[in-house]
C-alpha cells in the first residue's frame, strides 16, 4: 500500500477561519485521481491522502514546480492564521488589561493569578515554537522542490510516526501540567483562598473591633457580613481579609452597629507593597457614582498613610511601612464610640514592628 498527500489549501478568509476544513475533494478531483489507482482516503490538517495498492503506476504531482506552490500556499495559510489568532490574543489581553485599570486591579490580577499567567505564556511559546518548526520545514521542503528536487517517497517513515506519537503524548502531559500549575500556584481563577463565613479563627496581627473599644460588648453577627479570608502569592506570602459586622452594647444598654474591614498583606518587597498601595487607591477611586473625598492627615509613624471617604460607607485607612500593607474600613451606625484616632493609631502600630 503506497499513501501520498496532496494539498488541500484554500484561501484563507476570516469565514474560513471557523468554518470546519475538513471537506473532501470535488468528486470531479477524486474521480480523476481514481482512474490512475488513487483514491481518496482522508483530510489530515490542510493535506488529503490517497492511497493506492499497486506498486507500480503513475505518480501524483511529479513536478517539483507545481509540489513548490501547492507548499508555498500551505505556509500563507499557516502564517495567515497563525496571526489572526496572535492579533485575538492580543485583544482579548488588551481588553482584560483595561478592565483591570479601570478598577484599579491591575497587580492584584497579574499577583493572584501569576501561575495561571506563567502557565499560559510557556503554553502559548511551546506552541509558537512548533509554529516556527513546522513553517521551516515547510521552506526548507519548498526550497528543495524550488531547485528541481523530487520528493523521496521511499523515505523511511516509521521513525517520523513515533516521533509524532511521542509529540502527542508530551502535549497531553503538558496541558495536563498546566492545570495542575495553576492550581499548586494557588491562582484565585480556579477558586484561590474562598471566602469563610464567620469569624477568623486565629490571632491576626491587627485589632479587631473588640480590641478598638474602650466600654461595652461587641458580638460579631456571622448572619451579616463576618466572614474571612486568607492565602498568599509568589508576590506576597501572606494575605489576610477579615470583615466583622455586629452590634456593639454600650453599658446604658445603647445597642450600635460596628462594621470594620481589614486587608492585610506582608509582601516580597517594600517596591511591591508600593504597588499595592496604588491600586488599592485607584480602586476606591474609579467608582464614578460615589464621592472620594481625602482627610485631613494623622501622625502615625508609619512611612506612608492616607486617610479618606468613599461615598458615605464609614472611612477608609491605608497604611503602609516596610514589606507590610493594611487597609481597613470602619463604619458604626449611631454614634462614635471607636475614635477616628483609636481606631488609625491601633491599625498604624500593627504594621510598625
Amino acid at each position: 500500500m503506497q499513501y501520498r498527500l496532496f494539498s488541500g489549501w484554500q484561501e484563507p478568509t476570516l469565514r474560513t477561519i471557523w468554518k470546519n476544513r475538513n471537506i473532501p475533494p470535488s468528486q470531479e478531483e477524486q474521480d480523476f485521481h481514481a482512474s490512475y489507482g488513487w483514491h481518496y482516503v482522508a483530510q489530515r490538517g490542510l493535506f488529503y491522502i490517497y492511497a493506492r495498492e499497486e506498486e507500480d503506476g503513475r505518480e501524483m504531482h511529479t513536478d517539483p514546480a507545481v509540489q513548490a506552490i501547492d507548499i508555498g500556499a500551505v505556509s500563507k495559510w499557516i502564517r495567515w492564521t497563525e496571526c489572526f489568532f496572535a492579533v485575538v490574543t492580543v485583544l482579548v489581553l488588551g481588553v482584560l488589561f483595561l478592565l483591570m485599570a479601570g478598577i484599579g486591579e491591575v497587580f492584584f490580577f497579574l499577583a493572584e493569578a501569576f501561575g495561571f499567567l506563567v502557565c499560559s505564556a510557556l503554553l502559548l511559546a511551546a506552541g509558537f515554537v512548533c509554529t516556527v518548526r513546522k513553517l521551516l520545514h515547510l521552506r526548507r521542503l519548498r526550497q528543495k522542490l524550488r531547485a528541481g528536487e523530487c520528493l523521496d517517497h521511499h523515505k523511511p517513515w516509521r521513525k517520523g510516526a513515533v516521533g509524532y506519537r511521542v509529540r502527542s503524548v508530551l502535549f497531553v502531559v503538558v496541558l495536563a501540567l498546566y492545570f495542575l500549575l495553576s492550581v499548586v500556584f494557588r491562582s484565585d481563577i480556579l477558586g484561590n483562598d474562598p471566602i469563610q463565613n464567620g469569624v477568623y479563627p486565629g490571632d491576626p496581627p491587627f485589632p479587631r473591633v473588640a480590641e478598638l473599644i474602650d466600654e461595652g460588648e461587641f458580638t460579631p453577627d456571622p448572619s451579616k457580613r463576618t466572614m474571612y479570608s486568607e492565602g498568599g502569592t509568589v508576590f506576597y506570602p501572606v494575605k489576610l481579609h477579615i470583615w466583622e459586622e455586629g452590634e456593639l452594647v454600650l453599658p446604658d444598654g445603647k445597642t450600635q452597629m460596628v462594621y470594620l474591614r481589614v486587608l492585610y498583606y506582608e509582601t516580597r518587597t517594600p517596591a511591591i507593597a508600593e504597588t499595592i498601595v496604588r491600586d488599592m487607591l485607584r480602586m476606591d477611586q474609579s467608582y464614578e457614582h460615589l464621592s472620594f473625598e481625602e482627610l485631613p492627615p494623622m501622625e502615625l509613624n508609619v512611612e506612608y498613610s492616607i486617610l479618606y471617604r468613599v461615598g458615605d460607607w464609614g472611612t477608609d485607612l491605608i497604611v503602609r511601612n516596610g514589606n507590610k500593607v493594611l487597609q481597613s474600613c470602619l463604619y458604626q451606625e449611631g454614634g462614635s464610640d471607636i475614635t477616628l484616632e483609636t481606631w488609625a493609631t491601633r491599625m498604624a502600630e500593627s504594621i510598625q514592628s
